[in-house]
C-alpha cells in the first residue's frame, strides 16, 4: 500500500498582476499523514526514497505551485497610455 499525503486547503488569491505583483494567500493545510501509522522496516524503507517535496515545506510547495502554475496563466492587464 503506498502512503499517501492527503491534503486539504483552502486558497484565497489575491493577484494584482498590473504593475506589481501583490500576492496574498492565506491557507490552512490539513494534513493527514498516513505514513506514520505504518509499520518500522516499510516507514525506514520509505526513508531512503527521495521525496521531492519534504514535508515540512509544504508552504514553499504551494508557493513553488502558484508562481509556476498559477501564475502563467494568470491574465495580465496592462494599462494602455493615453
Amino acid at each position: 500500500m503506498k502512503p499517501r499525503l492527503r491534503l486539504n486547503l483552502n486558497l484565497n488569491l489575491n493577484l494584482n498582476l498590473t504593475l506589481n505583483l501583490n500576492l496574498n494567500l492565506n491557507l490552512n493545510l490539513n494534513l493527514n499523514l498516513y505514513q506514520s501509522r505504518l509499520k518500522r522496516s516499510n516507514r525506514s524503507r520509505l526513508k531512503h526514497r527521495k521525496q521531492k517535496f519534504p514535508r515540512n515545506r509544504m508552504i514553499q510547495l504551494w508557493e513553488w505551485m502558484i508562481y509556476n502554475h498559477l501564475l502563467p496563466k494568470a491574465r495580465v492587464v496592462r494599462i494602455k497610455p493615453n
